[in-house]
């Protein structure tokens, strides 16, 4: 795109919005998946949130500092909330921010850092009552796979990951 030419100034000003269209390709949904680690079988897909193409790319294309957090009901195979252990809706909190790429080589680029809190009201899944809860990421490409809390109905990961397009 180009701008109006701006003659006989050393002081040239433009007040022109711009957008850019971020490539469909790199911004897709994000997908977030729940499970209950088996160690004697194969690990338990207690449910999934995910957060659909559009709207990602509207969350990328938010101003830079731009910061949400979000309480995300987590959801089965079949669309269906989870219910956890204790009767209520099994939800996953996440923070997004919106972050400039920390490098003068990629001016305009952005960073999506997403922040994994918590699942709280985790359904039973183990002999004992409770549940060995990670998640695993994806999003344009990366894949990020938290932690396993081990024995809780509230896995508590405060684990970020970045991804720059």
């Amino acid at each position: 795109h180009q701008t109006t030419v701006r003659s006989k100034t050393y002081n040239a000003s433009w007040d022109e919005p711009r957008t850019f269209e971020v490539d469909k390709s790199g911004v897709g949904p994000l997908k977030l998946q729940v499970l209950d680690f088996d160690i004697a079988s194969s690990n338990d897909l207690v449910g999934e949130v995910d957060i659909d193409q559009d709207l990602m790319q509207r969350i990328f294309r938010a101003p830079l500092y731009w910061t949400a957090e979000a309480k995300l009901e987590v959801l089965d195979g079949k669309g269906h909330p989870v219910v956890g252990k204790d009767k209520q809706r099994c939800v996953l909190s996440l923070k997004i921010q919106v972050l400039p790429v920390p490098s003068k080589s990629f001016e305009g680029q952005r960073t999506l850092t997403i922040l994994l809190s918590q699942c709280a009201h985790l359904p039973k899944a183990d002999l004992l009552g409770s549940c060995d809860a990670y998640c695993v990421a994806e999003f344009a490409g990366t894949k990020h796979t938290s932690q396993t809390i081990k024995n809780s109905l509230t896995a508590h990961w405060m684990e970020k990951f970045e991804v720059s397009l």
